[in-house]
């Protein structure tokens, strides 16, 4: 099926801990997860090593969290799935957050700040999750549909696109606008 989003991921659990494994994950309008194998010899073909349903709907973006060793995945149904590999067999979901209820509004893009996790989506709100707990923190309004968000590595802050043309900053403690690229 067609891959709607795709990340890098730089390593995975194992049962001795975690160790380094190069690899892509993508995400698929039949709402499958692939984790893709990929060696530094570019010379070798990636390989698919684990192909699983992670919903029912349309997959619409894929994240991975290096500290949280997640892979996170949102799209039409509006809820965040946030998935670990203890071994390349077997998936295991350690958490979800419903950002829509009753399939109100589709989730389009997710972005990380170590242990936060924003998720933007059709309804103009940007919403805060703790990865620990998998607990909404804050909700954000903005003035369109999110198309993408970014979060500043050496500020903190907090990138968004509208579907309407317009970009923010936004402070990420404050959820207020610090700057706008109308």
């Amino acid at each position: 099926n067609t891959i709607s989003a795709i990340a890098y991921a730089t390593q995975r659990h194992t049962l001795a801990g975690t160790e380094e494994f190069p690899h892509i994950v993508t995400s698929s309008y039949d709402g499958h997860l692939a984790i893709w194998e990929t060696k530094r010899d570019t010379q070798i073909q990636p390989r698919c090593e684990i192909r699983f349903p992670v919903c029912r709907d349309e997959l619409l973006c894929v994240i991975y969290s290096r500290l949280h060793l997640l892979y996170i995945t949102a799209g039409n149904a509006g809820e965040i799935s946030c998935w670990c590999l203890k071994n390349v067999r077997k998936p295991i979901k350690k958490g979800s957050m419903i950002a829509a209820q009753d399939n109100d509004f589709a989730v389009t893009t997710l972005a990380l700040d170590g242990n936060y996790l924003f998720s933007g989506g059709e309804d103009e709100s940007i919403r805060m999750w703790d990865l620990h707990n998998f607990e909404l923190l804050k909700v954000i309004k903005d003035e369109g549909e999110i198309n993408d968000l970014y979060v500043i590595p050496s500020t903190g802050n907090l990138l968004s696109c509208t579907r309407s043309g317009g970009v923010k900053m936004w402070s990420q403690q404050k959820g207020k606008v610090i700057a706008s690229f109308d």
